[in-house]
């Protein structure tokens, strides 16, 4: 969060994409759209507690926006009582609040995908102005994250069964698209000379993707289950109410089962959901809070478990304890994981306290800036704009991010750091 809010900062009043205006222009943030909306708020205040407490709003606002528009989609499938159940689940789940926590752009990238999806799915918008109006919208998520094609190709896989009259809009959607990546290429270029943001080759090392074929496996199953571990209670329990159903149905005839129909609505959902799980199987476990990269699939998944859970036939007594044993599962889980997501967040106090000495080096020397290599970068260029960060967390740095730790000695050399800071982690890979 504190890196997106440094660049965002430094590229609207100096016009320069780089964490400080005097650190080296490279694309080490993975969100252009955040750096965008966080830049805008930077031209009423440029101090650090003021971006991280505006970025914690703005997520937060989002994410209010969103579960209201959840409910108003799930209402389309569901009666209101599995609805709110739905809505509360939704509420409780700890990808979301971590996102406000850090003051990050997931949460808005979960409102376009669901505002795309309902305004594709109504009809009161129609023609030109719909394409036009969901264009806009694919633009934008576009712009928010570099993975973002691959979940928009699942999206419309999905909307061209839920409203088959308007497949022939989708191309257009696409074209759009095209020309949209073209466009962010050509400035990617312009501002950073690279194709690729600068956080995709820093993912390939440790500490953030482990070697081999069977951790590199791993990282992708785990991605496929993030969001059935986010949402483990209704998950759960639709396991436990199929097994049961199955169980049932195995005693009856064939001729007194009942008969089930797809609807549209479920069809979608159902596609939905497999795109979910594929597209978390494909970016495979990212690094950072559990579910953050399928969150914006979430809002499918979750109605697709609660239809399920609404098709298998159990008594209003059952109905309600299963209700009530979900919320409470998916509260103690929040409960849980809140304490160590609280402590990963930003505080002021933590960008303070990374900057303030070096500062007081550099002001020590008498220098107009100081040369620092560290590997927490966010924090320190948010406190101090006179530090040409290098960065050994490898996200800001374009050499270290293409080459690994093995360029770490020749950074060194042709850098010439004043400082040079490590810790933890970083200091068994890069110190």
């Amino acid at each position: 969060g504190a890196i997106t809010l440094a660049y965002a900062r430094t590229y609207f009043h100096t016009g320069s994409f780089s964490l400080t205006p005097v650190s080296t222009a490279v694309e080490g943030t993975s969100s252009l759209l955040w750096v965008a909306v966080m830049g805008f708020a930077s031209v009423f205040g440029q101090k650090a507690g003021y971006l991280l407490a505006i970025s914690k709003i703005c997520s937060a606002a989002c994410f209010v926006l969103f579960l209201l528009l959840f409910r108003r989609f799930a209402g389309k499938v569901l009666d209101s009582v599995y609805r709110d159940v739905a809505v509360i689940t939704m509420a409780l789940a700890v990808t979301p609040l971590a996102e406000i926590a850090n003051g990050m752009e997931m949460n808005l990238y979960a409102l376009l995908v669901l505002l795309l999806t309902v305004l594709w799915l109504q009809d009161e918008l129609k023609g030109w102005k719909l394409v036009a109006a969901c264009s806009i919208l694919s633009v934008l998520s576009l712009a928010i994250r570099f993975e973002s094609p691959f979940l928009l190709l699942f999206l419309y896989m999905g909307l061209a069964f839920g409203r088959p009259d308007r497949r022939r809009d989708i191309p257009k959607l696409i074209v759009v698209d095209a020309v949209a990546l073209a466009c962010l290429e050509l400035w990617r270029w312009r501002a950073v000379h690279d194709v690729l943001p600068n956080t995709i080759y820093a993912k390939r090392w440790m500490p953030y993707t482990e070697p081999g074929v069977l951790h590199e496996g791993y990282r992708h199953v785990l991605g496929l289950l993030e969001l059935p571990i986010v949402f483990a209670g209704p998950t759960a329990a639709v396991a436990i109410l199929a097994l049961l159903e199955l169980l049932r149905r195995r005693s009856q005839t064939s001729t007194n089962r009942p008969q089930v129909r797809l609807q549209g609505d479920v069809i979608l959902l159902a596609l939905m959901s497999v795109g979910a799980l594929s597209f978390g199987l494909l970016l495979g476990k990212n690094w950072g809070t559990v579910g953050r990269m399928t969150f914006a699939f979430a809002p499918f998944f979750v109605l697709m478990l609660f239809v399920m859970i609404r098709d298998i036939q159990v008594s209003r007594q059952s109905r309600n304890l299963l209700f009530a044993s979900i919320l409470l599962f998916q509260l103690l889980a929040l409960l849980a994981q809140m304490p160590r997501t609280l402590r990963n967040s930003v505080p002021e106090s933590l960008v303070e306290s990374h900057g303030r000495d070096l500062e007081r080096i550099r002001i020590g020397l008498d220098q107009p800036s100081l040369s620092v290599m560290i590997p927490d970068v966010g924090g320190t260029a948010l406190c101090c704009e006179r530090l040409r960060l290098i960065d050994s967390g490898l996200l800001t740095n374009k050499v270290l991010a293409h080459r690994g730790y093995a360029a770490v000695p020749e950074v060194i050399d042709e850098e010439r750091p004043d400082v040079i800071e490590t810790h933890s982690t970083w200091q068994q890979y890069g110190g």
